[in-house]
């Protein structure tokens, strides 16, 4: 008669001389038949189960034989709070924007924690996926999976392939950058490529 959307009921008629049955189960959802096993409420709230039963005389009985109530789901929310976006070890803090829980409990790969507003610190970088469970006193959960990167910082670094030539000869550099996707290239004489 209690618990977490969705709730699923279990009806027994126990109607006497009882033909016809028409019930209407408080939220928006009506059925018909003395067989009626179970009915689910997907909804936070208060339901009452009403059965009219019909005699094979015409005569009625309303009868409300049930009071249900559902409990509200909590909603999982969270957003990521690092002071450096690049560079290892680094810091990542867990900002929880849940509403309606007391209860929590955080996957970041492998850590774990119950705290409100985890931290943690990485020394690798990587992709770190972050599950979030939070739960109300009635133990109803709502769950959200996010994910952050870790990246490290990059390392500008070249070698120039000849460092002596003659005016007008193209010069040749390697890029030895580590951990970088893009750079810029500063030539002393004005001149910026990418």
């Amino acid at each position: 008669l209690f618990g977490c959307p969705p709730l699923t009921v279990d009806i027994e008629n126990t109607t006497m001389d009882g033909v016809f049955f028409t019930w209407d189960f408080g939220d928006g959802n009506t059925d018909v038949g003395g067989n009626i096993t179970d009915h689910t409420y997907t909804s936070t709230g208060m339901y009452d189960i009403t059965l009219i039963a019909v005699d094979s005389f015409g005569c009625g009985n309303d009868t409300i034989f049930s009071s249900v109530e559902v409990y509200p789901v909590p909603e999982a929310a969270f957003d990521v709070n690092r002071i450096d976006q690049c560079g290892l070890p680094q810091e990542v803090c867990l900002l929880n924007f849940s509403i309606g829980a007391e209860g929590y409990e955080w996957e970041v790969g492998t850590f774990s924690s119950e705290e409100n507003n985890p931290c943690f610190i990485f020394e690798e970088a990587g992709t770190y996926e972050v599950g979030l469970i939070a739960q109300n006193v009635f133990l109803c959960s709502d769950t959200i999976v996010g994910e952050f990167v870790v990246y490290e910082k990059p390392e500008a670094l070249f070698e120039i392939v000849a460092d002596t030539t003659c005016q007008g000869t193209p010069v040749s550099f390697d890029n030895l950058s580590s951990n970088a996707d893009f750079v810029t290239w500063f030539y002393g004489d004005g001149t910026i490529d990418t």
